[in-house]
């Protein structure tokens, strides 16, 4: 009865460690996964800022505020010098130095005086956005408010 028991113990003690040991390799996988996931490139839609204006057009009123802000004033020399980002879902996200000349770039060619309503495509690099490209896109809230005047007129005229 002594051997069974010590051939139990032995056994649970070899399976224990064993599945440790699985677990633990898993666990340092996932990170890798995580960063892998991170360097894909990806699309955000929102308002291209400079940084000395945008990191005021956080939260819940700051894409109205965004939506306000103009060309010129993203143009000047001091809100150049502060780089740019983008003001998306509450958030500023700051675009590397290399994506500032693209943002400026984007900017002495915009046809909009405000509302620079851009696409943005890159990755995430820390807490900056790497940009890879920036072209201007339409609000999917005016494109939605259009489909449901056509609606109502639709249903009016029947």
């Amino acid at each position: 009865m002594k051997k069974f028991g010590v051939l139990f113990i032995l056994t649970a003690v070899a399976f224990g460690t064993a599945f440790g040991q699985e677990k633990k390799m898993t666990e340092e996988k996932k990170p890798a996964k995580a960063e892998s996931k991170a360097m894909e490139s990806a699309s955000w839609e929102g308002y291209l800022a400079d940084a000395k204006c945008g990191s005021k057009m956080a939260g819940d009123k700051g894409e109205a505020k965004a939506k306000r802000h103009t060309v010129d004033c993203a143009l000047m020399d001091d809100c150049k010098a502060s780089g740019y980002g983008l003001v998306t879902g509450g958030k500023y996200v700051k675009f590397t130095k290399d994506a500032d000349t693209k943002a400026v770039a984007f900017l002495e060619k915009a046809e909009m005086e405000s509302d620079i309503y851009v696409k943005v495509t890159g990755k995430m690099e820390g807490e900056q956005l790497v940009v890879t490209s920036i072209e201007a896109a339409k609000h999917m809230e005016k494109m939605e408010k259009k489909e449901e005047k056509k609606e109502e007129k639709k249903m009016e005229n029947m």
